[in-house]
């Protein structure tokens, strides 16, 4: 029997035997689901793992004594997230009026009342002396809600292609992916058929595309930094708390669809966004300040945390990204900064602040699994300068683990940042 994951939910299929699973699910507790496909008549049952070339896939096949021992993932939520905890505001709004005072979730929203208020998403009244909050429109506000993004500012895309009497709608993208994947010039596929985007309106929310020979598709690259703008916790050399994440659409590459080869490139003009965030920030050591190979090993270091860190938190790739910053301007010293890519947060920074220590474990192994001698796109990445990547990222995850708990920087302070 062949089949997807969708039986994770529990269905029963009878008296399998041997369960052989098409490589890593992507966590535990998914692969233990589809390992538990098998035996469900409480006979005797086995699982076979057939590992892919994936980095998860051949840590797990070089150690699997590690997920052998490891106990499931845990969920990362945060009902604190602004944008989700507004949203859920205003649907109970819908339904129920709020008064003055009254808590939801446990938690004090008299700001977020006050605020909804003041720009007529809900209407207060003082009428008998019990001041409280209707709901001021008409529309249903969950029908706004998406369940693929944190927020519901998305562009509409629209099929302007010659020949149509109107425009039609047929997609739609969050706001924070927007500017790196349907910025004029790109090309967008929808159903099987190439588009190329003609213009993308930020105050109208707009994006027109035009159908187009599907050659080709295209990538786009963003600079980023990241500011700290408020610390939660700090333990020697790890920090987490709040921080700004700023993207510059920068360029893209048009790549064709046949050879993978690049045809053609381009500038994207478009603003510079904004994003609040939470992250989890690794301040250098002191002693490697000063060495020619700080950001070759840093690089490393990225390349093994983003392999790793999905291991620990139940989540994509996508979902999480990883900087690098040679003298960040808060910290004064060189960090590896670890962030939610989802606006305001889902728990994912402060999962990887828990896990600290773990992780860079983890990614030791990882290393040392690989069988690259010098380094590889499996483990640490593209050979970086005429040095071994793989000795200095290794020198450098040992020397993190060595002094995280001695080392306490002095750009913690009461003034900070």
């Amino acid at each position: 029997m062949i089949s997807t994951n969708a039986l994770e939910l529990g269905i029963d299929i009878g008296s399998l035997e041997l369960a052989v699973l098409h490589g890593y699910p992507g966590s535990i507790s998914s692969a233990w689901q589809q390992i538990g496909r098998a035996g469900r008549r409480g006979g005797l049952s086995g699982a076979v793992m057939v590992a892919s070339a994936m980095q998860a896939d051949q840590f797990i096949a070089a150690m699997p004594e590690w997920f052998l021992g490891a106990p499931p993932e845990l969920a990362r939520i945060a009902p604190c997230n602004p944008y989700i905890q507004v949203m859920h505001i205003k649907c109970s709004a819908s339904e129920l009026p709020f008064r003055k005072g009254e808590v939801f979730g446990g938690r004090d929203i008299s700001m977020i009342l006050e605020y909804l208020s003041k720009y007529g998403v809900l209407h207060f009244s003082d009428r008998g002396g019990t001041g409280t909050y209707y709901w001021n429109g008409s529309a249903y506000p969950a029908s706004k809600i998406s369940l693929r993004s944190a927020t519901c500012d998305r562009y509409i895309i629209k099929n302007a292609s010659g020949g149509q009497k109107r425009e039609s709608i047929i997609g739609s993208m969050d706001k924070q992916s927007a500017h790196t994947t349907i910025f004029p010039g790109a090309i967008y596929f929808h159903k099987g058929l190439a588009y190329e985007v003609l213009n993308l309106d930020p105050v109208k929310n707009e994006c027109l595309v035009s159908s187009c020979p599907a050659g080709c598709y295209t990538e786009g690259e963003s600079s980023e930094h990241i500011n700290i703008t408020e610390v939660f916790e700090s333990d020697g050399l790890y920090g987490w708390g709040k921080a700004m994440v700023f993207s510059a659409p920068a360029i893209y590459k048009k790549i064709s669809l046949h050879s993978h080869k690049i045809i053609g490139h381009g500038r994207i003009d478009l603003p510079e966004s904004q994003m609040e965030s939470t992250a989890l920030w690794i301040i250098i050591p002191s002693g490697f300040y000063n060495s020619p190979e700080l950001a070759g090993a840093m690089k490393g270091i990225s390349n093994l945390l983003i392999k790793t860190l999905p291991m620990f938190l139940m989540c994509d790739q996508g979902d999480i990204k990883i900087q690098n910053r040679l003298k960040d301007p808060y910290l004064k010293r060189p960090a590896v900064f670890i962030y939610d890519n989802i606006p305001g947060g889902v728990g994912l920074a402060e999962g990887a602040y828990e896990f600290r220590d773990k992780i860079i474990t983890a990614s030791i192994k990882l290393l040392d699994s690989c069988r690259c001698r010098d380094g590889c796109p499996a483990c640490v990445g593209a050979p970086y300068g005429d040095f071994s990547m793989k000795n200095v990222t290794h020198r450098l995850a040992e020397v993190i683990l060595l002094h995280s708990k001695r080392e306490k920087p002095s750009c913690y302070s009461k003034e900070y940042p």
